[in-house]
């Protein structure tokens, strides 16, 4: 079958496809796909190479839930909640109220309680 392609001009050749998939994800400045053969069959994994908030969760999330999500995704360790507001921007009640509904939504996850907590997203 793949040499009736190769000869229609459908493909290159047999095996290169996976080949230039890794050198064009290198050349968008992306990871490499892992590749790897399981059970007979190969399996490519393309891997993201930063942090991407959901866009649907439930329900759709705002604006500022995703700035939320993106923020605390460049921070290694939890974030105080004064700091969010900062980044994100808009009244202290409401990126309150956000974070609750991210945590009721199970995207991110708070250690400590009161002025002492530290916000930091769910591992997956």
């Amino acid at each position: 079958m793949a040499r009736v392609f190769q000869r229609r001009g459908l493909i290159e050749s047999w095996g290169r496809g996976t080949i230039k998939m890794a050198e064009l994800a290198e050349k968008a400045g992306l990871p490499r796909p892992d590749i790897e053969v399981v059970a007979g069959c190969v399996v490519v994994r393309f891997r993201p190479s930063h942090y991407i908030a959901p866009q649907l969760v439930k329900k759709d999330l705002s604006p500022r839930q995703r700035k939320i999500l993106q923020f605390l995704s460049s921070k290694r360790w939890g974030v105080a909640r004064a700091d969010i507001v900062r980044a994100v921007g808009g009244p202290t009640l409401a990126v309150r109220d956000d974070l609750e509904k991210l945590r009721s939504f199970e995207l991110v996850v708070t250690d400590g309680h009161g002025r002492g907590a530290r916000w930091s997203l769910k591992n997956p």
